[in-house]
């Protein structure tokens, strides 16, 4: 997958802009509102825009939190906190490019906030060493889901431009019903 850099001109200097595609364009402001569970220190995802089903993300990266000295490449902690963000941002906004996806921007914000939403598998691949700098491009989707008994159990396919791809499931209840024991 390519992934495209995202420009002023088209519309980032708007919280929200939508082209004649239905393409929606987000810039960080928006995303940290869409993202509420995070700090808003903790949104490392500068800008996105979703495009027929996908998520194109752009990021700035963070110091890797667990070594004494600053770490070169993109590691698996900064991958996991990027498609966590980037799949809550995709879960939030699909509905509207999606007619059939069955929840809407305000609802995957509050079944978010009351942890109704979970991962119940990641894969990671990483086929290079990526440089840890800013600008870090990931491309994502949902490529199949379904909802039984008021729980939407998605799959969605990622990949860093860089060097890293993979998947994840995980479960939405939709109902609110998923309890931590």
């Amino acid at each position: 997958m390519q992934v495209e850099q995202i420009t002023e001109e088209k519309g980032l200097n708007s919280p929200v802009f939508e082209n004649n595609n239905n393409t929606i364009f987000l810039n960080h402001g928006e995303i940290v509102k869409l993202l509420p569970l995070f700090k808003e220190e903790c949104v490392y995802m500068r800008e996105a825009y979703l495009e027929n089903g996908v998520l194109h993300c752009s990021f700035d990266t963070f110091d890797y939190p667990f070594s004494k000295k600053p770490t070169k490449h993109f590691t698996r902690t900064h991958a996991l906190l990027f498609i966590t963000q980037a799949t809550y941002l995709l879960v939030t906004i699909l509905s509207e490019h999606d007619k059939l996806w069955p929840i809407g921007r305000n609802e995957a914000i509050d079944l978010a906030s009351c942890e109704q939403m979970t991962f119940t598998s990641i894969s990671l691949n990483f086929k290079k060493f990526i440089k840890n700098e800013n600008g870090i491009s990931l491309v994502i989707s949902m490529s199949k889901y379904r909802v039984i008994d008021n729980k939407l159990f998605g799959h969605v396919e990622f990949e860093f431009e860089r060097g890293c791809y993979g998947s994840c499931k995980g479960i939405i209840a939709i109902d609110g019903s998923m309890k931590i024991i």
